[in-house]
């Protein structure tokens, strides 16, 4: 029972308000050490998928010329994969329902927030969020999360759960249901329109791998996107302007510079947090403060080189060989379709963001995780 009351709070947290989650998670830890359990390092050298990202991690930090910076980024990461393996010894595959029932009701808390953010008129974000040049919109809602774009990918995972959910006709139906709703009115006024794509992309991907009637979904949200963007005029949809806006070019020279970075340090990459250092003197154009890729792809190479990208592969084979022998046994299975779908839209996403190592989505990422290292048991 307290094992399950520390899970639920620290995936309340880390949805709400993710500094005091990892908090949390640095009690637990400190207090399992104090108590000389240790259950959760066992677990971590015990499984080959946590403790080649640990390896990694201390590797590249300790080859980064800023170490120390490298270091302070590192420690959410770690905190993040012992919290990965403390869900995997206690929540087990009958415990879902209940988890999900959780994500339900905090998700619909978070959505409301953001269509109050929308129609509140002292609500204002910054305006490079914007880009109101190419677009006529004055508002982005971001509810409890960084900003807009993290936001999206978040209402995108939820989206996909739900409707994994509606479709199994499970025992949370009714607030699945609710969830999606809420859901796709906030996906639309985040205006991102990478978590548009990606979503609308994974459910016509889904649909004709896994099971047709994700099509419908696709159907929906493509609709209810391009009419929105119609009525309001916002031009959002627009994949001419999206060419030519000011964050896509941005982007380019980010990736240009990235790639170049690469080439100098192609091992172990140049650590994490550290991108800012070297991104303006790898480009003649970027002066600003950069604190990501926007790509996942090169995120991993530019920060952990390849031994980052050889880790990468290998989890992905991980996920994959899970999702092979859960629809082997049976093709509609829930935790296999999810996953599935969130490591399409996931894939799609980071072509041209990088939300999944966001602190707050690298910790919503790690429970999931752990929920599935449990259910795979101690496989290597």
């Amino acid at each position: 029972m307290k094992n399950s009351k520390i899970i639920n709070t620290v995936l309340i947290l880390s949805i709400v308000f993710i500094p005091a989650a990892y908090l949390a998670i640095a009690a637990v830890l400190i207090t399992n050490i104090f108590k000389n359990d240790l259950s959760v390092f066992s677990k971590i050298r015990s499984n080959k998928l946590l403790l080649s990202m640990f390896i990694v991690i201390v590797i590249v930090t300790f080859f980064s010329e800023l170490w120390y910076v490298s270091l302070l980024f590192s420690i959410p990461i770690l905190l993040s994969l012992y919290f990965s393996a403390y869900i995997s010894l206690y929540i087990k595959e009958r415990n879902l329902e209940s988890v999900l029932k959780v994500i339900y009701i905090v998700s619909i808390a978070v959505f409301s927030i953001g269509l109050i953010q929308y129609i509140s008129p002292s609500f204002n974000i910054p305006l490079k969020w914007i880009d109101s040049n190419n677009y006529n919109i004055t508002k982005r809602i971001y509810s409890t999360f960084f900003n807009p774009n993290i936001y999206g990918f978040y209402i995108s995972a939820i989206m996909i759960i739900s409707s994994v959910e509606i479709e199994n006709k499970t025992k949370n139906k009714t607030l699945s249901k609710i969830t999606i709703i809420l859901g796709l009115m906030n996906l639309i006024l985040t205006f991102s329109r990478t978590s548009w794509l990606a979503l609308c992309v994974t459910f016509v991907v889904a649909g004709f791998l896994l099971d047709y009637k994700f099509l419908k979904y696709a159907a929906i949200v493509s609709i209810s996107i391009l009419l929105f963007d119609n009525i309001l005029s916002t031009g959002r949809a627009n994949p001419i302007k999206a060419a030519h806006d000011s964050g896509f070019l941005y982007r380019i020279e980010i990736w240009k510079a990235s790639l170049k970075i690469f080439k100098d340090y192609p091992i172990t990459g140049i650590g994490f947090g550290t991108l800012f250092d070297y991104i303006s003197s790898y480009s003649d154009t970027i002066s600003a403060y950069v604190e990501h890729n926007h790509n996942i792809y090169i995120q991993v190479a530019v920060d952990m080189g390849i031994i980052g990208l050889i880790l990468a592969i290998y989890t992905i084979k991980r996920i994959y060989m899970f999702i092979k022998r859960r629809l082997q046994n049976n093709k509609h299975d829930k935790i296999a379709v999810i996953t599935a779908m969130i490591v399409i839209m996931t894939s799609i996403h980071g072509i041209a963001d990088s939300i999944i190592f966001t602190y707050q989505m690298i910790l919503i990422t790690a429970f999931y995780g752990g929920i599935l290292i449990g259910i795979e048991g101690n496989k290597s």
